[in-house]
């Protein structure tokens, strides 16, 4: 027998509104979002806790994204907005709202570009994001889950600083990941 999903990636989407905040505009991330995903992808210092690697040079990034924002639309894209200041061109960092795989939660999370970390945009736009998301994907803060790469101190802090706890570890991907919930009311 096959059940329903809570949250089928296929049924709900992110409302496609850009969100701004006091400094920061979150808008859906399209093809033209390609330069500022390409300058998070090849400076390792970044990606050290992104499971995916760096990427070498501007040609390989700019074939690689096309062909992800194509062909995981669906899973990824779908649920993506690129973080813009509001003085900054290209986009200084991205922030996901998406079902996870089997359906039961919405995994949040965010990357920043190195040189904007330490400055509360992470949080800023996090916190926007599931203020703002909620009701597009008809979930509530207990459905909510995080997962960070055991060690990303910055990260554990800017999710405790939006209010959720740590609650274990698991393995993700191979990873051993923290895993943080909004407290039970």
């Amino acid at each position: 027998m096959i059940r329903n999903k809570k949250f089928n990636r296929r049924k709900i989407a992110l409302s496609g509104q850009a969100i701004h905040t006091n400094r920061l505009i979150l808008k859906p991330m399209t093809l033209a979002d390609e330069q500022g995903f390409y300058l998070m992808r090849r400076d390792p210092d970044m990606m050290r806790f992104i499971p995916i690697g760096t990427i070498d040079t501007p040609d390989d990034h700019r074939a690689e994204f096309t062909q992800q924002f194509h062909e995981n639309f669906e899973h990824r894209f779908k649920f993506t907005y690129g973080i813009h200041l509001r003085s900054e061109a290209d986009m200084i960092g991205i922030v996901i709202m998406r079902p996870i795989p089997d359906g039961s939660m919405i995994e949040i999370g965010y990357w920043i570009r190195k040189g904007f970390w330490g400055n509360g945009y992470a949080a800023e736009a996090q916190k926007a994001m599931i203020d703002e998301q909620k009701e597009s994907l008809k979930c509530e803060n207990k459905d909510i889950i995080a997962y960070v790469m055991v060690g990303n101190s910055a990260s554990k802090r800017v999710l405790e600083k939006i209010g959720l706890t740590l609650t274990g570890t698991d393995q993700l991907e191979s990873v051993n990941c923290w895993v943080f919930h909004f407290p039970k009311n």
